[in-house]
């Protein structure tokens, strides 16, 4: 597989991962219909990190041209054309090898992932088509829905365009008329259950902020609302002040993190994304980063105040532990079954992932994904190589 200039390669991927770039013609009228086929395996020998947690065993290595995403017991990585492939490719893989990919244009590549109201989780692979219109051509976007699993979710549904913002969630747009504009533009979110869309026009003055587990979160002038993805109709809804607003990764196992602004200094709040109702009271200080387990389960919150940084673990609507670390700086790499995984102050740091407890910390690069299988990926080193890790058995460390 070629690896040539990958690190710039992994820049270009990273930009269209939340957009399509129209070029040439790049599909027959008509076509766009991703499908999932068997990949060709992306496992490597001699990927390894410079160290790793006690009790955590290499399995093997990848390498791709986007960080992976752990879906369920998959990490999804993107991989560009090559002398080998052609075709821009959305690859799963696991300790196993690789389980499906899905092909699309080489003007686009990227995917969305989120979760239907019962929590399974789905991915939206993106396609750019580009169709004869008059004496010129136009672009159209289109997203198909997968399973965890490969086994297709929907068909080919259009879209209004790329992807809305680097977060999570099923969210598209209008491609606006100028990269730095703020203004309105016709926003859709996607339902992950059958691809149906909830559409909101500019002339609402409303900006689609989250989509998952069966809802779309919209920001309007002075308040947050969801609707249901299935019927539109309102969830609920909370007042927001002019600067609250939500982190770029707002959302992991059913818990919204809202970063509140007011007299009382920056607060963070953890909601039901279901019901809208608090979970806990305000945590003080700004939001570090929200991430949660593959499977939908669990959601960890990292809070930076004056006195250190707090990690938050919520589960099934209430706030099962949280862990103080006095006078540091604390960045959210992973949530798997049994670890979070954070960088605290330039080392590696593994929680407990059922009660906050530390486990190993020390000069070792942590996974920044985590599957179901208790399979992290841990950066190499090297650019775009990730090594696929046993994470400790509980009670290491």
């Amino acid at each position: 597989m070629r690896r040539g200039a990958l690190a710039a390669l992994v820049v270009a991927l990273g930009l269209t991962l939340s957009a399509c770039a129209p070029a040439v013609p790049a599909h027959e009228d008509g076509s766009g219909a991703a499908r999932s086929e068997r990949a060709a395996d992306l496992r490597v020998a001699g990927v390894e990190p410079r160290a790793l947690p006690a009790g955590a065993e290499l399995i093997g290595g990848i390498r791709g041209d986007s960080a992976p995403v752990a879906v369920a017991d998959v990490f999804l990585l993107g991989v560009l054309p090559d002398a080998e492939d052609p075709r821009q490719r959305v690859i799963a893989v696991d300790e196993t090898g690789s389980r499906w990919q899905v092909h699309t244009s080489p003007s686009c590549v990227g995917w969305a992932v989120s979760s239907t109201a019962e929590g399974e989780p789905r991915v939206a692979v993106l396609d750019a088509v580009t169709r004869r219109d008059g004496a010129g051509f136009r672009t159209d976007y289109v997203a198909s829905g997968f399973r965890a699993d490969g086994t297709p979710a929907w068909d080919a549904t259009p879209v209004l365009g790329p992807r809305l913002g680097a977060g999570p969630g099923m969210r598209f747009g209008e491609v606006p008329g100028s990269i730095v504009s703020d203004a309105p533009i016709n926003a859709q979110a996607l339902n992950p259950a059958d691809g149906t869309a909830l559409t909101v026009a500019a002339a609402e003055q409303a900006r689609i902020v989250f989509e998952g587990g069966g809802i779309a979160v919209l920001r309007e002038a002075d308040r947050f609302v969801a609707r249901d993805l299935a019927g539109g109709g309102e969830r609920w809804a909370r007042p927001a002040n002019e600067g609250d607003s939500l982190p770029e990764q707002p959302a992991a196992g059913g818990v919204l993190a809202l970063q509140l602004l007011g007299t009382e200094g920056p607060r963070a709040q953890l909601i039901d994304a279901g019901t809208g109702d608090a979970i806990g009271a305000p945590v003080p200080g700004r939001i570090l980063g929200v991430t949660g387990s593959s499977d939908g389960t669990r959601a960890v919150l990292a809070v930076g105040g004056a006195a250190g940084t707090r990690i938050v673990a919520a589960e099934a609507g209430s706030v099962r532990w949280n862990a103080e670390l006095p006078g540091e700086a604390a960045e959210l790499a992973s949530v798997g079954p049994d670890w979070v995984a954070l960088r605290v102050s330039g080392e590696g740091l593994l929680l407990r992932a059922d009660s906050g407890a530390p486990g190993s910390r020390g000069d070792f690069p942590v996974p920044i994904a985590q599957s179901t299988q208790n399979v992290g990926a841990v950066p190499s080193g090297e650019p775009g190589e990730y090594a696929l890790v046993r994470m400790p058995p509980l009670g290491t460390g």
